[in-house]
């Protein structure tokens, strides 16, 4: 019974939460398709911050306060086009906002990860007493994580004419004028979706990924374009 109560509560809570799906927007701000204008228009001016909801899909518009304004599911067709317009909307509205100068990953993950390494390394110079064959295999897998660990973005800094990623064991110095684009994206992993911001930058093949940090993906993003619009 008791957790026939919970779910209920669950299901209520996330119906709620739902979105009315179809939004409008014009250069006042932006309402939910359904109702009037009159009725729920919210001005992009109360708009402080946008805060993603994996579990839901959805991205929710704050305000300084943190109250809720609106909701916006990522399941609508052109959803690309319009958080390209929500953000660039967002910079305008913020634009005496400061934003924090750095960003780091999430301790938990951080912290998961070394964990994850340590047991891992240690498991196969154990197997190797019983097999060699079974520690090479391990060994071999370690060696692929790590590798996807020690690419994995831990901190960043936005300074005034460039940024600087700091990996594991190393960091770069990425310059305002090399960087080519600055995208907000969906990282899919276990069928979870996970919001990251990727920096593409001239001479590299694939784009700098940072997922997993201690702060909402919008708001990196953010503070990265303003700080680049900043120092053109």
């Amino acid at each position: 019974m008791l957790v026939f109560g919970g779910m209920t509560a669950a299901c209520w809570y996330s119906y709620k939460k739902m979105p009315d799906q179809e939004i409008a927007i014009d250069p006042e701000g932006i309402w939910y398709l359904r109702y009037s204008k009159s009725q729920t228009l919210i001005l992009w001016k109360r708009i402080d911050s946008w805060k993603e909801r994996d579990w839901l899909r959805t991205l929710e518009a704050k305000d300084a306060q943190g109250k809720t304004l609106i909701s916006v599911s990522r399941q609508l067709k052109n959803f690309q086009e319009l958080q390209i317009v929500l953000t660039e909307k967002l910079q305008q509205s913020t634009r005496n906002k400061i934003y924090a100068p750095s960003y780091r990953i999430n301790r938990f993950d951080q912290i998961g990860w070394i964990i994850f390494l340590i047991v891992f390394g240690l498991f196969a110079l154990i197997s190797a007493l019983v097999s060699w064959w079974a520690s090479l295999a391990i060994l071999l897998f370690t060696l692929i994580v790590s590798h996807e660990y020690f690419l994995t973005v831990s901190k960043i800094d936005i300074l005034s004419d460039s940024l600087v990623l700091h990996f594991p064991l190393t960091k770069r110095h990425l310059l305002f004028e090399g960087v080519i684009r600055v995208e907000l994206n969906e990282h899919y992993s276990q069928n979870s979706r996970i919001p990251q911001v990727e920096i593409y930058y001239s001479g590299q093949k694939k784009p700098y990924r940072l997922r997993a940090m201690n702060a909402d993906a919008n708001e990196i993003f953010v503070a990265i374009e303003k700080q680049r619009s900043a120092a053109h």
